[in-house]
């Protein structure tokens, strides 16, 4: 039925497009599987459309075509039907290409550029201990000062002399350890905190999202990522998206 089709192209299209009768939907499919001339002008047909997509509209490629036509090197169809139409579909082809390759460009920037502490900063925002107003200095703890003052490594310090620590401070500490970089430690004790309810559980959760980030560990930082996204009551869920998922699937490439 389709050996000596003259506008097999545009049967094609109407393939691609879903526009013929489902029987001749079939036999064009079987066409494209078994004849590489088919198969070539599916794929080139392809190409040429997925150009459209990312190019913007239908009318940008119509203007382009009418450009050929005032250029004189596409006449308006004609006898000559098929053979404008194979010239229209390489320019098309042409521009899809170098469309698909400046995308693919963008997409190799951004993935040259894509580091774990990129995402990490992203998606970190710093906790701050409340305080009372007005109350009591000496019944803050030497952990919690230090902390407030930004002395990471004295809470560290501080965390090996006291034999019973807090919830707080023992949360103060994990903090610490991820703000000196030591995410072995500040998973160990963020999970211990998470492991039951307490005031800290989703704060616990949001940060040992980020300590497997900065233990280079993805496949936990997703599955963590996802958990808090996905905690309608957890405060933090916000500063992930599904764009934190991607990226850290893209740092699995690395």
């Amino acid at each position: 039925m389709f050996e000596n089709v003259p506008d097999k192209e545009e049967m094609i299209l109407q393939y691609l497009d879903g526009e013929l009768p489902q029987e001749e939907m079939k036999m064009v499919e079987e066409k494209i599987a078994s004849d590489a001339s088919w198969k070539k002008i599916a794929e080139s047909l392809s190409l040429a459309k997925e150009g459209v997509r990312l190019f913007g509209t239908v009318q940008e490629v119509n203007t382009v075509h009418q450009q050929l036509v005032n250029e004189g090197s596409l006449p308006k169809m004609s006898k000559a039907k098929v053979v404008s139409f194979q010239k229209f579909i390489r320019r098309a082809a042409a521009i899809a290409a170098c469309i698909l390759l400046i995308a693919g460009s963008i997409v190799g920037y951004q993935f040259y550029q894509l580091s774990p502490e990129k995402v990490y900063n992203e998606s970190f925002v710093s906790y701050q201990p409340t305080i009372t107003r007005g109350g009591d200095q000496a019944s803050i703890s030497s952990i919690k000062q230090a902390y407030t003052t930004g002395e990471f490594e004295k809470v560290v310090q501080q965390s090996t002399q006291q034999i019973v620590i807090s919830t707080e401070d023992s949360f103060l500490v994990a903090l610490s350890f991820l703000q000196t970089n030591n995410a072995a430690s500040s998973i160990k004790w963020l999970t211990s905190l998470a492991s039951y309810s307490n005031k800290f559980t989703p704060d616990a959760q949001y940060y040992i999202s980020l300590s497997y980030i900065k233990a280079h560990n993805y496949d936990k930082a997703i599955t963590q990522v996802k958990k808090v996204m996905e905690d309608d009551q957890n405060p933090y869920r916000q500063q992930f998206s599904s764009k934190t998922i991607t990226q850290l699937k893209m740092l699995k490439w690395k």
